[in-house]
């Protein structure tokens, strides 16, 4: 399935971001021109059927290898967990993040990559939490060297959860609270979102 790209009569720039999601024997592309941090506008979206050699014929139709491409994990192939903040500087809090969740994750922590977000402030006093993101590392490289192979100038490994949140902070909805839905082969996603949060 494919939807023309919309006249806008402009080339390309560096305020295009290409979307590309590869899940259930599709891929999907969306690009959107977002000019000077403004809302964005969709140039195209296209969905269509995957196979070995699809994704690299799509990466030269629309020029992937020059464009600033996004991608998010699969649903499942990563732990989204909330803990305590730990006590520590800056410098030291993916290290102390990583003893932290040794014990929460079912691989090997040495196997690991992650990153940390701040959490919603709770009603509790003097807490802070941090919500981390924790894959094995040979997942996040699977995915991006099957999109680097084809063509495709990977810049963003995401999360569906911050990608929905990032389009809902899009919305002027979202200054009273906004509900996105993700919908993946297998699973799906809904993420409650306000005031970028």
């Amino acid at each position: 399935m494919k939807w023309p790209a919309l006249p806008f009569g402009k080339s390309r720039s560096q305020t295009c971001k290409t979307g590309t999601v590869i899940d259930a024997g599709k891929i999907v592309l969306a690009q959107v021109d977002q000019p000077n941090g403004g809302r964005g506008k969709l140039r195209f979206c296209h969905i269509e059927a995957s196979d070995a050699n699809q994704l690299s014929k799509l990466a030269r139709q629309y020029d992937l290898s020059h464009q600033e491409c996004h991608t998010v994990m699969p649903l499942g192939s990563y732990h989204l967990l909330l803990i305590e903040s730990p006590e520590v500087p800056a410098p030291e809090l993916r290290a102390a993040v990583r003893w932290r969740i040794r014990e929460l994750i079912d691989f090997h922590v040495d196997d690991a990559v992650l990153d940390v977000f701040d959490a919603p402030a709770s009603g509790a006093r003097g807490q802070t939490h941090l919500y981390v993101v924790v894959s094995r590392s040979a997942d996040v490289k699977q995915l991006a060297d099957s999109l680097q192979d084809a063509g495709i100038n990977l810049s963003v490994i995401d999360i569906p959860e911050l990608a929905l949140r990032n389009l809902a902070a899009q919305l002027p909805e979202d200054e009273q609270g906004v509900a996105m839905l993700y919908f993946g082969a297998q699973r799906g996603l809904m993420a409650l979102c306000r005031n970028r949060t």
